[in-house]
């Protein structure tokens, strides 16, 4: 069941991001403290059939962006592949799961055990 109450208003936003995913929401949404959000989270975007990740910027001026709106930058919004007016919802973005990560490349290596692709060295090993 989805919460109403968490839906926003979609709008598009003419800012060139590239290829990065930017949702833009007013501060003073009566939710944005409430859940918890902040300035360059990830949030969860969903829409009827679509949903896409983006990255969070607030704005004070309801010139950009209204109180009960939500707009995202021009790439986000052909992403969702809906119309101005639409009613989205949104949420925090879950984590990635460890498996995600391990096909991502981030392998966990340590002076004992060579690492044979990119890897994030963790550091825990040589303690």
């Amino acid at each position: 069941m989805i919460d109403t109450s968490k839906r926003l208003t979609l709008r598009s936003l003419a800012i060139v991001t590239y290829r990065e995913n930017v949702a833009y929401m007013h501060r003073d949404w009566p939710f944005y403290r409430a859940e918890g959000f902040q300035t360059l989270t990830k949030l969860r975007v969903s829409g009827r059939h679509k949903q896409i990740l983006a990255v969070l910027n607030v704005v004070d001026d309801e010139g950009i962006v209204d109180v009960e709106d939500i707009a995202l930058s021009e790439e986000a919004f052909a992403q969702m592949g809906l119309s101005e007016g639409a009613m989205v919802s949104i949420g925090h973005a879950e984590p990635r799961s460890s498996m995600e990560a391990k096909n991502t490349g981030v392998h966990r290596c340590s002076p004992v055990k060579p690492c044979t692709s990119p890897t994030v060295f963790d550091a825990r090993v040589l303690s």
